[in-house]
């Protein structure tokens, strides 16, 4: 009875979708056809067929836009999913979709073509695919409204974000933010999504309008430093901050959030006042404060951009560089190793005192941060050496490249063939890296490696 049951509404849910789906007449039909196997085409490795593709779609003239906006239109509906999902399970149950992703992926992508983007039903259609279930074809699309150009577009996402759907609004100010300056335009109707009421979408308009900047933008993010949610006053400062100098009216409200009680607001501001006002006093005990954290990459990014100034830093780094637990140093960058770099001179100290560390990773953080420094680092020169005898592979590689940036020619005798052995080394990026190194310490002995 069950069996017979499921059969029944299998067979009613598949009269019901290929009722609802609107039948084109056999023209249209086939020119769908002859469309869709076109945007296939278009993601062949052939180069002649994709060619080939192009000239097929150009040929249908006006009505190839008209065809491609259906394509993009026609999305899975429920039946479709359900009867889909069910294929995978019944041997017996064949359903093809009319539909895919990949089909609606090429489908966005063409509309920004010269020859479609130019007929008015192209940039709606491409508003609309915003809310496609398909991460793909949303992100598709905002590359082709981007690809469109501020004059064609901007008008068109201005009013994408007064619709009633918060998935639309999202992703049109995404569009927005990435094009900066030139979504100026578009400038009220961000201010006016300032107070959406999805804190997501006004973390992403805080970030437009610091990219868009002008009075209306800085006072209007002023007044968002008092958001309920703390994601979107940590956007409104990183926006903010961005503006640099620009934004200097807003800098006391921004050391005001210095004491904000959540932490990603208190970073972003530090940072942020930094960025305006050019002075790290504040800021740094600030940032410092919050490397305690289980993921204070931002912190230590900052610290690192305020290089020298952020000195008193110097001592959590280190501390931070050896509760870093990055497999691979070489391949993935200790955020840590990185600021310490960055800081420079007043981190070479405390840098050697580490390159004996027990750990090899934080010996190999600790020659990868010296390297950054560059030749004001010539004082760890002596520790650095040692290391290319180092019982792990990584420390003996780090201190190689390491070298190669600091030292003048001194210890060239124990430097060249370190960087020839790890320029014939097995991982490509290590041995690029090593060749160019030796490139520029002794250019005969690099060509001798190329030789080989």
């Amino acid at each position: 009875m069950r069996k017979w049951l499921i059969i029944i509404c299998l067979a009613g849910a598949t009269a019901t979708t290929l009722w609802l789906r609107k039948t084109p007449d056999g023209d249209t039909a086939h020119q769908e056809q002859i469309v869709n196997h076109c945007l296939r085409s278009l993601a062949h490795g052939d180069y002649e067929t994709r060619n080939e593709a192009r000239v097929a779609l150009a040929s249908f003239g006006d009505s190839a836009t008209a065809l491609v906006v259906r394509a993009l239109d026609n999305r899975p509906g429920i039946f479709d999913r359900a009867l889909t999902r069910l294929g995978r399970h019944v041997s017996w149950l064949r359903f093809d979709p009319s539909t895919d992703h990949q089909l609606r992926q090429r489908a966005a992508e063409q509309l920004a073509s010269k020859s479609l983007c130019e007929h008015p039903a192209a940039i709606p259609a491409l508003i609309r695919a915003l809310t496609d279930d398909s991460s793909v074809v949303v992100e598709e699309a905002q590359r082709s409204l981007r690809r469109l150009g501020p004059e064609a577009a901007v008008p068109a996402l201005a009013q994408a974000l007064t619709s009633r759907n918060k998935t639309i609004r999202l992703h049109a100010a995404e569009i927005l933010r990435d094009l900066g300056r030139d979504a100026s335009p578009a400038t009220p109707a961000l201010l006016a999504l300032l107070r959406d009421r999805e804190a997501t979408i006004r973390v992403v308009a805080a970030h437009a309008l610091g990219n868009v900047g002008g009075e209306a933008a800085l006072n209007a993010l002023i007044a968002g430093l008092t958001d309920k949610s703390p994601l979107a006053r940590a956007a409104v400062a990183f926006a903010l901050g961005s503006m640099g100098p620009g934004a200097a009216p807003s800098a006391p409200h921004v050391r005001q959030r210095l004491a904000d009680p959540d932490t990603n607001v208190r970073v972003a501001s530090a940072r942020a006042l930094w960025q305006i006002t050019g002075d790290a006093t504040a800021s740094v005990p600030v940032l410092i404060a919050t490397l305690n954290r289980p993921n204070a990459w931002d912190s230590a990014l900052a610290l690192g951009a305020m290089r020298e100034a952020a000195s008193n830093a110097v001592p959590a780094l280190i501390n931070l560089i050896q509760r870093e637990k990055v497999p691979r140093p070489l391949r993935e960058m200790p955020v840590s190793a990185m600021a310490l770099g960055q800081i420079g001179m007043p981190a070479v100290p405390a840098l050697i005192d580490i390159t004996a560390h027990r750990d090899a990773r934080v010996r190999t953080s600790a020659a990868i941060a010296l390297g950054f420094v560059g030749v004001k680092a010539e004082p760890a020169i002596p520790h650095l050496v040692p290391l290319l005898r180092d019982s792990d592979a990584d420390v003996r590689r780090a201190a190689t490249l390491a070298l190669g940036n600091i030292d003048s020619g001194q210890h060239a005798s124990a430097l060249i063939p370190a960087l020839i052995r790890l320029a014939n080394d097995e991982d490509i990026f290590l041995s690029s890296l090593a060749a160019s190194t030796l490139e520029r310490v002794d250019p005969e002995a690099a060509a001798s490696v190329r030789r080989e």
